[in-house]
């Protein structure tokens, strides 16, 4: 509400991933949506690169319309960079695919699943790697076009994520480190992030 993430009428690209937090964010919208003073439709999409069979059956049957997305050529990208293959060219790719589909389905937003703790670590990469301060933001618009990334739970803790979880009663399997880990085997960048987050 701080920043007028969802508007009347508004098409929204949910981004649902192994990270138990999109789903949550799927439940909100869902929540809110028949007490807010608005109309709005969301549209999920999982972005599938054929290594979390897994979770994305378990998704399928929590989220009746979801959309599964083949992404295996960002990953056959990625993975014929070689040296060159990093979590954030990877994350490059993802954003350029959602944008992509943002604009097919003809919507005005992409909702992240991102919470307090990936902004502080956002933070800590620019801080530490680029010399400058930077986070997350909870809107930001995509040059050229009137499509924006909303992050709604951004002011939202781990531990409620956490909690919330529970709650549901859901168990997700925590795949990001695939990527993560991945490209951490050739970027020390990546290294010291996977590091830091008590991955190795």
């Amino acid at each position: 509400m701080d920043f007028s993430l969802i508007k009347n009428k508004d098409r929204i690209l949910l981004h649902i991933d192994s990270n138990v937090s999109s789903f949550i964010l799927f439940k909100a919208l869902e929540s809110y949506s028949y007490y807010a003073k608005k109309s709005y439709t969301v549209i999920p999409v999982y972005l599938d690169y054929g290594y979390d069979t897994e979770n994305k059956k378990i998704l399928s049957n929590l989220i009746s319309n979801l959309q599964i997305i083949d992404c295996g050529e960002i990953k056959d990208n990625i993975l014929a960079r070689g040296k060159d293959a990093t979590k954030s060219a990877w994350n490059k790719l993802e954003r350029k695919k959602l944008i992509e589909l943002a604009i097919s389905f003809n919507c005005s937003s992409i909702a992240l699943g991102s919470i307090h703790e990936d902004s502080l670590n956002h933070l800590h990469r620019s801080v530490v790697f680029e010399g400058k301060i930077a986070a997350l933001r909870p809107k930001a618009k995509v040059q050229g076009s009137k499509i924006s990334f909303i992050r709604p739970l951004i002011y939202c803790y781990l531990s409620d994520i956490k909690r919330y979880q529970e709650e549901l009663g859901i168990e997700l399997r925590e795949t990001e480190k695939v990527s993560l880990l991945f490209s951490a085997k050739y970027n020390p960048r990546d290294s010291a992030t996977a590091a830091g987050l008590g991955f190795f």
